[in-house]
């Protein structure tokens, strides 16, 4: 399932209890495509900057909410 966007609790990955916004789509360059696994537990996000792509996985947990 592709989302429009995801808001994600970095507290694991940072201290202080930042947080970061992730939003489908295409902005300065960079094309993000979220895609959800829910059997597997995490979320996909695949970047594509200047034609190489990147892929990071998110757990759920981190996951605050999702559009």
């Amino acid at each position: 399932m592709e989302l429009n966007q995801v808001h994600l609790m970095r507290v694991l990955q940072m201290p202080g209890g930042t947080t970061e916004l992730l939003r489908a789509g295409e902005k300065d360059g960079v094309k993000t495509v979220l895609t959800l696994w829910q059997d597997e537990g995490w979320i996909e996000v695949l970047r594509e900057v200047e034609g190489v792509p990147c892929q990071r996985l998110i757990p759920l947990s981190a996951v605050q909410f999702m559009e």
